[in-house]
């Protein structure tokens, strides 16, 4: 069934109004490619350039850039079906880990809007937290050290930071050069791997760009996680860490 746009449209605009979660609305218009995002709405961080979009990096020095091309992974979205609905709000160039530090203002949490929305893709994760399951939404994010993780984990939506080199970084606005990665958050597992398996894979644009040919990831869902190391840093549960939160992390870890 073919989305809503108008109805999408407006509903982009009241929870902007509301929570401050998008520093540029794009219209959004059908795409009509027809591919794995066909359908689906994509919301850009506000660091990852779109052809003839602001693209500030949640900064006022950028305020009006406008640029001239689209980065590898918007490319790939609009090949696939995506309809983009525009550019989330961000820590200034990254830095910050609350949204706190955004030029244009701060992204408030849908669960309770005296709190963040964490840091620094605040407003995609905020995004993806409040928006209606009737618009299929996933946002694309940016991590230097926790930046797709962390607002993720505040907003009770799924953040994947795949490893460094796996997607592209052409046409992003770096915090970091041997750092950053571009990766979804969304409402489900499912829907991660889903934009994880479009903007995937080498490019030519790209000097960091691993030779990792495209995959489907969400063949990997519903499989058995037996057998499988998985590392817990001891160093996560020291000073300041909220006992309530390492409990909840604890009990996930058993459930693994």
């Amino acid at each position: 069934m073919a989305m809503d746009l108008g109805g999408l449209e407006k509903e982009v605009q009241a929870l902007n109004r509301k929570y401050g979660f998008l520093n540029t609305i794009i219209k959004p218009s059908p795409n009509k490619k027809k591919g794995l995002l066909s359908g689906i709405a994509v919301s850009v961080k506000d660091c990852i350039c779109v052809e003839g979009v602001q693209s500030a990096a949640g900064s006022r020095i950028l305020e009006g850039y406008e640029p001239p091309f689209d980065a590898t992974v918007i490319e790939r979205v609009r090949q696939e079906g995506g309809i983009l609905i525009g550019k989330t709000n961000q820590d200034e160039f990254g830095f910050g880990t609350f949204s706190a530090n955004s030029g244009f203002a701060v992204p408030k949490n849908p669960h309770d809007p005296t709190r963040c929305c964490g840091g620094s893709s605040g407003g995609a994760a905020g995004l993806t937290a409040a928006l209606p399951a009737e618009f299929h939404h996933i946002a694309l994010g940016q991590s230097t050290g926790g930046s797709i993780s962390c607002p993720a984990s505040f907003c009770g939506v799924v953040g994947l930071t795949p490893t460094y080199g796996l997607v592209s970084r052409y046409g992003l606005i770096d915090y970091a050069n041997s750092l950053d990665k571009i990766g979804p958050i969304a409402k489900s597992v499912g829907d991660a791997a889903l934009m994880l398996s479009v903007i995937a894979g080498h490019d030519d644009k790209d000097s960091t760009s691993l030779h990792e040919k495209p995959q489907d990831y969400t063949r990997l869902i519903g499989k058995p996680v037996k057998g499988m190391k998985i590392g817990v840093p001891k160093e996560y549960f020291g000073k300041g860490v909220d006992r309530a939160v390492a409990d909840e992390v604890w009990k996930g870890v058993k459930r693994l």
